[in-house]
């Protein structure tokens, strides 16, 4: 036999558990209460884009802030590009799509590839940093790019 009583406070706990956790949340350190940083997600969603060769292009610069990229994807008509990613203090993804597609089978977390209608494509996630995140591109012939989405917390 069901027990109506504890039924609906299990459903009533679900309820408050549900609403406290959309609440700002507090942490307590030691003695005093900290309350915890809340995350933003932004993200830049450029389509048919050209570059020449030696132009530089800043995708995304993030300084003072904490956070993680967790999603950058370039698809392109060609090879002629260099993708840079720094994070905090540290050449995290620097090279050429060929440096890229060299790698990408033993690097978790990044995926370079000639697809099936002849575009190059990288992927990369999960890039995590403290108070400095760097992307940007370097065209060494001209290249148009048909898509780079970036997809990114900061908090």
């Amino acid at each position: 036999m069901i027990d109506i009583d504890r039924l609906v406070e299990n459903i009533v706990a679900r309820i408050i558990a549900e609403q406290q956790s959309k609440r700002e949340k507090i942490i307590v350190s030691g003695a005093t209460p900290v309350r915890a940083k809340k995350t933003t997600t932004k993200g830049l969603d450029r389509k048919d884009f050209s570059m020449s060769k030696g132009e530089v292009e800043d995708l995304l610069l993030v300084k003072g802030s904490s956070g993680v990229l967790n999603n950058l994807v370039i698809k392109a008509n060609s090879n002629n590009f260099e993708l840079n990613v720094i994070s905090d203090d540290a050449v995290v993804y620097s090279g050429s799509f060929n440096d890229y597609d060299e790698i990408s089978e033993l690097t978790e977390g990044m995926d370079a590839y000639l697809d099936t209608n002849g575009k190059y494509n990288i992927a990369i996630t999960g890039v995590k940093f403290s108070y400095f995140l760097h992307v940007y591109i370097v065209a060494l012939d001209s290249v148009t790019f048909d898509r780079i989405y970036i997809n990114y917390e900061v908090g």
